[in-house]
């Protein structure tokens, strides 16, 4: 979290090396992995619209993703949406 956006772009650029080198599942897996450690950093910033895209493309790889699904409660928890 610390190391801010600049960490997360060099993340992605590795991943991206890693999609070239190898196949879609293990590419795919380890974005939803870089998204979801983006969004509790977002969320932790108070950041909520940034950490909300984040969680949103980590599911949207993998649905059924516990931890992330984990990480929106939390998010709708600090924004105070008790609702959903």
């Amino acid at each position: 979290c610390s190391e801010g956006h600049a960490s997360f772009a060099n993340a992605e650029a590795e991943l991206q090396e890693l999609q070239r080198q190898g196949g879609q599942v293990h590419f795919d897996w380890s974005l939803a992995t870089l998204q979801l450690r983006l969004a509790i950093c977002h969320r932790r910033s108070k950041d909520f619209d940034a950490a909300q895209q984040a969680l949103q493309a980590s599911l949207t790889l993998y649905p059924r993703y516990a931890a992330a699904l984990e990480e929106m409660g939390k998010l709708w928890i600090d924004r105070g949406v008790y609702e959903q």
